[in-house]
């Protein structure tokens, strides 16, 4: 927040985990990158997010984060017996023909999801700006887009 006293910023949220670049001593880090641990803490995070008394899903985009996430998600609720069943939904929207519709849609066949596509006009997609925004209350353009 600004202030006009000062004429800078104070930051009122600092949270322990933040990396202060402006530090003396500088802060980072401090366990050594082992792929194990990463692998079961990432694996522990997405179980951790399907706990739920509703159906759900996960979007696809067929890129590397959202195909891991849904990887994991579908070998767990396999190894479940659940009451909408053991096969993962997954969902994916975008323009007729683009390429997250297609990479979504064969890694969703590799992981044998449930899989179902949205599409779109460019038209429709301007329409949607307005209300899309005042939902998600932000305006991230990498949201957004």
């Amino acid at each position: 927040m600004g202030s006009s006293k000062t004429q800078g910023f104070t930051r009122y949220y600092n949270p322990q985990f933040y990396l202060d670049f402006e530090a003396s001593p500088p802060r980072s880090p401090s366990t050594p990158y082992d792929p194990k641990v990463l692998r079961e803490a990432f694996e522990a995070a997405v179980i951790k997010r399907m706990m739920s008394d509703v159906p759900f899903g996960v979007l696809l985009s067929g890129g590397l984060d959202s195909s891991l996430v849904a990887a994991i998600a579908s070998r767990a609720i396999k190894s479940q017996d659940t009451v909408w069943g053991n096969r993962l939904h997954s969902f994916c929207i975008g323009l007729p023909g683009s390429p997250d519709l297609k990479a979504g849609r064969e890694v969703a066949q590799f992981l044998g999801t449930d899989h179902h596509e949205f599409t779109f006009t460019v038209q429709e997609g301007i329409d949607a700006i307005s209300d899309v925004i005042q939902h998600i209350e932000a305006y991230d353009v990498t949201t957004i887009r």
